[in-house]
């Protein structure tokens, strides 16, 4: 998107880059629909107001002409009332409002085509044009352009039907007074021109405001969704304050980068730190991949956790092809970069507690013995293998291969049976 600066002096101008101006066309038709839901019942009842005015001021002869023409432009305003709920009316609502305006223009020049020049409709129905051309400039927001030809069209047709129905049959003071309201509706049309383009100016500006905070906030939410699972967010915008659930049966995965610690003895920093983000990187890739959940890193460990709510034995099978693709990828990486790095990892299932801590840096973590037993499953583990509880195994042993590890003594957990992968 260009400068703000940019973009502003293309508001002046009434014209936005190709993409964003398709992008505001589109928006600026809702806003037209919009507007329609209001004011075409306030031209439904100013037309049944003109009826009962034409069955009161013109003679028995001339009504049913007066009432006709009426009656097709209230009918013309009821059917665009309910079209205007239709999607496809919506994305063309400047066409069809237009086209609204140029027959309810024809209907009150056909009027003032049949009168006589001592009736009332002859001599005051140019009041009517006055209207419409506020009505277009400053109420159903046609765009600009639009509004200025739909203007020169009024003006033109009533000087086409006082050319050739009025002057005919009108006094010359009469004559004399058209002449003058025909300059009236150009110096009229002229004033409110200025009203219409500050209108879509203005429109525009708010469109590109209301686009640079629509970026902006996708941006800060995409930014949280690289901190907090999507679960998380949605609540947190719905104004939860307190957000901390049960889960019966989660399946949690620890890795630890076993050797790392000294490597980072003999590594300077800077390389240090690109090594580890290379990893970390493969392992958010793979988490993406598996629609996992990255909980934290821990100095060189990695924690995740199958994604809450789902099916518990679908989540900690993607758990265990993740864990084998983390043995890849260390694999690959201590090829290329020669250096005496493997990988430790442990998995178990069970219920947590989940939930987000902190003001200022929010953190999504996850607490309770399944998380302990986890870190215990990876910190008794082999290198380079992957060590399961007796949970896990049993949830998944009819689909991957395990090899009973046999017992092994856990701290805090005491002697429990454990399998590899």
């Amino acid at each position: 998107m260009k400068s703000l600066e940019e973009l502003l002096i293309n508001s002046k101008k009434l014209k936005f880059p190709h993409d964003m101006e398709k992008q505001y066309i589109t928006a600026y038709n809702q806003l037209t629909a919009q507007y329609a839901v209001w004011y075409i019942p306030v031209g439904i009842v100013f037309v049944i107001s003109l009826m009962l005015f034409d069955l009161i001021s013109f003679p028995a002869d001339d009504q049913k002409n007066m009432i006709a023409i009426r009656f097709i432009s209230l009918v013309i305003l009821v059917i665009v009332y309910f079209l205007n709920f239709v999607g496809k009316f919506k994305a063309h609502s400047q066409f069809y409002i237009s086209l609204i305006l140029i027959s309810i223009d024809l209907g009150l020049k056909w009027i003032i085509a049949l009168s006589e020049p001592d009736a009332i409709s002859f001599n005051y129905y140019f009041i009517g044009v006055f209207l419409l051309i506020a009505v277009t400039y400053c109420m159903v927001r046609i765009r600009f352009v639009l509004a200025n030809i739909l203007a020169l069209f009024y003006i033109l047709s009533y000087a086409f039907v006082a050319v050739f129905y009025q002057f005919p049959v009108a006094s010359e003071e009469q004559i004399l007074v058209i002449k003058l309201i025909i300059f009236m509706l150009g110096a009229f049309s002229l004033l409110c021109t200025t009203t219409c383009y500050f209108l879509e100016y203005f429109s525009r500006r708010d469109f590109i405001y209301q686009k640079i905070i629509d970026e902006e906030r996708e941006a800060s939410e995409e930014l949280l969704l690289n901190i907090l699972p999507e679960h998380v967010v949605t609540r947190l915008k719905s104004g939860d304050t307190v957000i901390a659930d049960s889960h019966d049966s989660v399946t949690i995965l620890f890795a630890d980068l076993v050797g790392f610690t000294k490597i980072s003895r003999v590594l300077p920093a800077p390389e240090l730190v690109t090594i580890l983000n290379t990893i970390f990187t493969a392992f958010d890739e793979l988490s993406e991949k598996y629609d996992v959940e990255k909980i934290k890193t821990i100095g060189d460990s990695y924690m995740v956790s199958s994604k809450v709510g789902s099916d518990s034995r679908e989540s900690a099978e993607k758990i265990v092809h993740l864990a084998e693709d983390m043995i890849r990828v260390i694999s690959s990486l201590k090829e290329q970069a020669k250096l005496p790095l493997n990988i430790r990892i442990g998995i178990h299932t069970g219920p947590v507690v989940a939930g987000v801590i902190g003001k200022n840096k929010f953190a999504y973590d996850m607490w309770g013995d399944t998380v302990n037993t986890a870190s215990r499953m990876e910190s008794t583990g082999i290198n380079g293998r992957v060590q399961v509880s007796e949970t896990t195994f049993k949830m998944l042993k009819d689909k991957f291969h395990f090899i009973e590890r046999g017992k092994i003594d856990v701290k805090g957990l005491g002697v429990v049976r454990v399998y590899l992968l």
